[in-house]
């Protein structure tokens, strides 16, 4: 029987897109012969174990830093002198592997957020320089074309290196057809317009500044509600909150997150960058028309009139002004919603086993 690893540092929620993603590829795994183990410092095992995967807990470093990271592969090397798997698949935290998986742009998102280079010891800037100089991998797999542009020019790697992988969403949770009850619970009346944010986090990334500084320049006269989710901290947005006229709420992560999605009329992300951005696709699965970053890599999947909704720049002008033309005009909201429904469903968990084991031929491993 053979046996496949997959490494990725930290296990230890399941909202966000990586982990996401390995559940994906366990369920995919799930009615083959092939042994899944998932190893991890931190690691969630109940829903590894409901897929039939085995995950491997290691023991974490106590002090942070990049000799937490090197310890880490350390463990990881270990485990497979021993166990010798047939295939490894990494997420961007060890340096030798069958696939790669590269999640994030750390250099082109610390240039784009703070105007300037990542230090050199930036610890995961200093891995990624490891695994994208030593290409000691098949192939290497990103979540957008913007990524992968980036990666070819910034490492000298060739077209042919790369695959661009867009991430999915769980068809089961956001093609539903449900009504939110979160309107009565934040006393939103029926005629309000509500528009907003859902995120893992991060709201600096994700520009929550831009998009509140953009409301200023909403007319006043429009009945809206905006919404705001993710773990992170409101309080350096107290401020220009009671500048708005529009009542802000803050929402905690929540495992119902399709909720918060049912709930809105509009999502917008004006992030700095999002290398792709599962919660545009989610969005879009709900039937909502989207305001996208010109950084934002799920933009690449907007066609038609929902492509003119991506931003020309991080303009709070610009931002207020689309904003403005999807809050005045219902059937364009409705025409967008079905747009990107269709394209979403595209992009759905149901397609992920195919995609996936497209990626397992390509370094001619057979399932």
């Amino acid at each position: 029987m053979k046996k496949i690893l997959i490494s990725q540092k930290d296990i230890n929620a399941i909202r966000s897109g990586v982990p996401k993603l390995i559940l994906s590829h366990l369920e995919a795994l799930n009615d083959t012969d092939i042994t899944p183990y998932v190893i991890a410092e931190r690691i969630l095992e109940a829903p590894i174990k409901e897929l039939n995967g085995n995950p491997v807990k290691t023991f974490r470093w106590p002090f942070s830093g990049l000799y937490r990271r090197k310890f880490y592969q350390k463990r990881v090397s270990k485990f497979i002198k021993k166990y010798k798997p047939e295939l490894i698949i990494g997420h961007g935290d060890i340096i030798s592997q069958d696939i790669c998986f590269i999640h994030n742009c750390v250099h082109l998102a610390y240039e784009l957020i703070h105007g300037k280079q990542i230090p050199a010891d930036h610890e995961v800037g200093q891995i990624h320089d490891e695994i994208l100089t030593k290409k000691d991998f098949k192939l290497l797999v990103c979540n957008s074309n913007m990524m992968k542009q980036d990666l070819i020019n910034r490492y000298d790697l060739s077209d042919k290196e790369i695959i661009v992988h867009y991430p999915n969403f769980n068809a089961d949770k956001f093609l539903k057809s449900e009504i939110s009850t979160l309107h009565n619970e934040l006393n939103i009346e029926a005629e309000t317009i509500t528009l907003g944010l859902i995120t893992s986090g991060n709201f600096k990334k994700r520009n929550v500044q831009l998009l509140l500084e953009s409301l200023k320049k909403v007319s006043p006269q429009h009945n809206l509600h905006i919404i705001i989710a993710g773990k992170d901290k409101s309080e350096p947005f107290h401020q220009l909150i009671q500048e708005l006229p529009f009542p802000v709420s803050f929402l905690p992560p929540t495992d119902e997150v399709e909720k918060y999605f049912q709930t809105l009329d509009i999502f917008i992300l004006p992030a700095h960058i999002e290398e792709f951005g599962i919660s545009v696709l989610e969005a879009m699965a709900c039937k909502k028309p989207v305001i996208l970053g010109p950084h934002v890599g799920a933009s690449e999947l907007l066609t038609d009139k929902s492509s003119e909704f991506i931003l020309n720049s991080l303009s709070a002008k610009e931002l207020a002004e689309k904003i403005e033309t999807l809050i005045t005009n219902q059937e364009l909201r409705k025409e967008l919603g079905e747009l990107n429904h269709t394209i979403a469903c595209q992009h759905s968990n149901q397609n992920e086993k195919e995609k996936f084991f497209e990626l397992l031929n390509l370094v001619n491993f057979k399932v």
